[in-house]
């Protein structure tokens, strides 16, 4: 019987300080510090942590770190462009 996991959508600290709008050692003291910011899901290979996506937007518009959804639209749309780029797609 195999098991199945939930989907969920990934976030590392480089997009968290993208996210924020802030330097990924800001973003870094701040997931440290501010105790009400959503815990890593897990540790990858050495110490790089994720995020569950979702989680953090919440938290970035409940604190008021992002007022609409544009930040994150925006987010994603560099996200799209960046892999669009990098997978050798011209559009």
């Amino acid at each position: 019987m195999s098991t199945i996991l939930p989907k969920v959508n990934l976030m590392s600290l480089t997009e968290i300080a993208e996210l924020l709008g802030m330097t990924r050692s800001g973003a870094d003291k701040l997931v440290k510090r501010e105790a009400t910011f959503p815990a890593p899901v897990t540790v990858l290979t050495g110490r790089t942590r994720v995020w569950d996506r979702d989680a953090v937007e919440n938290w970035a518009r409940e604190s008021g770190r992002i007022e609409t959804w544009d930040a994150v639209d925006d987010l994603q749309l560099r996200r799209f462009i960046r892999h669009s780029h990098l997978n050798g797609s011209t559009g």
